[in-house]
Parts: structure tokens; sequence; C-alpha cells
């Protein structure tokens, strides 16, 4: 049997049991044990353990149950509470402010806990009520924080980062200082995006009556809560900077910090540890079954000898290696639409790698990319997750088209962002080689 037919077979078999309603990592798994049975025998099944349980034991994914739980804490505890209140404080009074905040909130929130879901729920529970209270404009609101939670996909410290450095092999580190300034610039474009929008349409965020605005004491008392989170966000990123610690050592410690500053301020009871260790073995444990199913997968397609078959396929067009960068651009797209972030790392990365490698190119420029492409593709229409985290957080009166006319303009601004690294590469590639030598 060819490759060619193969792996029709393999995609149309994974994407019907997709269709059926059967979990992700559990239609992987089926597959890749059925066509290692069909194709290869049943004395190769030990390639299904074997890939199974060698993705997992990683010593980067470490951090990952660790960031979570970190970033689970600050929501439980009440820190991002105080977070949202004081900047509210700060600008509420400028149109537009409340979601401005937000973005930012989302973006510190990002620095510190690595993972866009306990970002997105957070600030969909405490952001949305109060931007509906103030009469924001439901699709600004709701794209706001869909957007701002994806934040933690690409401002480090990451979870995707430190996935996508555990299956290609890159540093971490390099990862996380190529991924700083295209995080902030984004986050940069979400604001203005928001200010400009406010001021050309003033009923559509209007600003925090003057009546309810704080007076300069009282907003110099509120900078007390960021405090704690300045100074975690500041110790973790000195040990990185330093070469202290290890990325996976920065979330242990980030994690004891923040424990450490609860305890401090006495917000850590056993309700929020049991809620945020609760929390963080649901997520960490679908992450984890992901990364096991989708390394059978890409081992089993590697085996049958789909990875040479791609390169060659690839490198014989007729056209330069830009356009082969914008195809795979479209397809992590598509992918990224239908599929986890984890699924579309473990699937293409293995494939797309080395051609970029083999064309020239910068391989932690397109890291850069690739996370930029799978943030997008988490607010992309119909199966971005950060959709269903919003359906499940907006009043059940909101129709779902709402929700994805909301997260349009930030689509734009993504796939703008985009652009811009890819046309200025030294974006992604200026800060690690002046940080890392």
């Amino acid at each position: 049997m060819s490759i060619e037919l193969i792996t029709i077979l393999l995609f149309s078999t994974l994407f019907l049991l997709f269709m059926a309603g059967m979990p992700i990592f559990l239609a992987m798994g089926v597959t890749s044990t059925l066509f290692v049975l069909l194709l290869l025998g049943p004395q190769k099944l030990l390639l299904i353990g074997y890939n199974m349980f060698g993705g997992a034991a990683s010593m980067v994914l470490l951090a990952v149950p660790l960031f979570i739980f970190m970033g689970n804490l600050m929501r439980y505890t009440g820190m991002a509470q105080d977070l949202f209140d004081t900047i509210y404080a700060w600008i509420g009074g400028v149109r537009g402010g409340l979601a401005m905040g937000t973005v930012g909130i989302c973006a510190v929130f990002a620095s510190m806990s690595g993972v866009s879901s306990a970002t997105t729920m957070t600030m969909g529970v405490i952001g949305l009520p109060a931007m509906a209270k103030h009469k924001y404009n439901d699709q600004l609101a709701i794209g706001t924080i869909a957007a701002g939670g994806l934040l933690g996909l690409i401002i480090p410290p990451s979870v995707s980062q430190v996935i996508y450095s555990s299956i290609s092999g890159t540093s971490v580190g390099q990862m996380y200082f190529g991924c700083m300034i295209p995080g902030i610039l984004l986050a940069g474009l979400y604001i203005a995006y928001t200010g400009v929008r406010s001021y050309l349409q003033p009923g559509f965020a209007p600003a925090m009556p003057k009546e309810e605005r704080l007076s300069w004491r009282e907003k110099f008392l509120t900078l007390n809560a960021v405090v704690a989170p300045g100074l975690i966000i500041a110790f973790i990123w000195a040990g990185i900077y330093s070469g202290a610690i290890t990325p996976t050592e920065a979330a242990g410690m980030g994690a004891m910090a923040v424990i450490i500053a609860c305890l401090v301020k006495r917000t850590l009871n056993l309700a929020a540890v049991k809620e945020a260790l609760s929390s963080t073995l649901k997520l960490s444990s679908m992450i984890m079954w992901l990364i096991m199913a989708c390394g059978c997968f890409s081992a089993l397609y590697q085996t049958l000898g789909a990875k040479e078959l791609i390169e060659k396929t690839i490198l014989a067009l007729p056209v330069n290696g830009v356009v082969v960068i914008i195809m795979m651009q479209l397809l992590i797209f598509i992918l990224g639409a239908l599929m986890d972030d984890v699924v579309v790392m473990m699937l293409c990365i293995p494939i797309m790698l080395p051609i970029v490698v083999a064309l020239g190119f910068n391989p932690l420029w397109f890291g850069v990319i690739f996370m930029i492409q799978v943030q997008a593709a988490w607010i992309t229409p119909p199966y971005g997750f950060n959709l269903f985290y919003m359906r499940a957080i907006v009043p059940t009166t909101t129709p779902t088209t709402t929700i994805y006319k909301a997260v349009l303009p930030y689509i734009g601004i993504q796939l703008t962002l985009l652009v811009l690294v890819m046309c200025v590469p030294w974006l992604a590639t200026w800060l690690p080689s002046v940080v890392i030598r």
C-alpha cells in the first residue's frame, strides 16, 4: 500500500472518530493502535507504549502543572481580582479604559501563569460583568476577554512554548525571549484597537462616571495589589535571564512565591488550595493525555515514511521558500481551528521543522510565528478552544454568533502581527541573540 493511500486512510479514520464525538486523545490512540496492527503487526505495539510514556516523561514538561497551578492559585485567592480593581481605578475614567485594563491584566496574568484557560476564565468571571454594568458593547467585551486571555500562549512563560520546545528540541529560554517582543506588541495592538474604536464610537465603551472615580490618594492606595505580582514577575525573569534557574525551576519557584504572597496577605485558605489543585489536575491531565496520544500518532506516521514523502513533495514544488512557509501557516491556521494546539504541534512540528531548516530559515523565527498562528487559531470558529470557554462564561441569552463576530477583529490583529513578524524576523530573533549567547 502506498504512503499516499495510507495518509488518506489514516486521517480519514481520525476525522471520522472526531466527528463521531470521540475525545481527541482517544481518537488518536485508537487510530494509532488500529493502523499499527493492520500495517506493522502486533509485535510493533510496543511503539505505542514507548511513545506514550517517552513523550510524557520529558523533564521540560514538569513546568506545565506548576505554571497551571500558579495561575489557578492567583484566580482562587483573589490576586487576579485585586489586579483588575487596581487597573480599573487608574484608567476606568478613559473611554474603553475597562477593556484596555482587561488586556493589561491578561498580559500580567500571562507573564506569571503561562496558561490561557485560567486567564480567560478568571477575566471572564471578573471583567465581563464589570463591562456589562458600565454599558460596554457586548462584542467588544467578549472579544477583549477571548483574545486577551490568549496572551498566555505568546507572552512568556508559556506552557505552550514549553510543549513546543519539548517537541522541537528548541531551547525553552530561546523560545521565551523570542516570543517576548511579539507578545508585548500584540497586547499593545489590542489596546490601541480598543482605544481608537472607543474614541471613534463614544457609546461603544463609555468612560467611568465621574462620581465613581477615585481620588488620587485612593488610586495610590490600590497600588498595593500590584506589589506582589510585580515582585514575582521580576523574580521569575531575573532568574531566567541570569541563568541561575531553568524555566522549569522558575515555574516551581514562581508557584512557591505565589503561595508565600497569599500567606502574607492572608488570602490562602484550604478551599482555595483545593480548587486550585483540582483545576490544575484536570487541565494537566488533559494536556498529558493529548501529548501521549499525539506522540503515538506522530511516531506511527513517521514510521510509515510520511515525513520523507512530505519533505520531498514540498521541496520539489516549483515555488520559493517563502511560499512554502505561507502554505504551512495556512495549514496550521486551518488545523488550529479544528484541533487543540497540542495536537497541532505534535502533528506539524516533526514534519515542518526539518523542511524549514532545509530551506534555510531560522528555526527560532519559525517557532515564534508558529505560536502566533496557534494563538490565532484558538479564537477561530468553529472549534477554537477559547470560543468554548467564552460560551460557558457569557449569559445563555447571548447567541453563539455574537461570540464569533466579537473575535473577528482580534483574529485580524493577530494575523497582522503574524505578517509583521514574518516580514521583520528580528522581532523574534534579536532579543534571544542579545540575552542568550
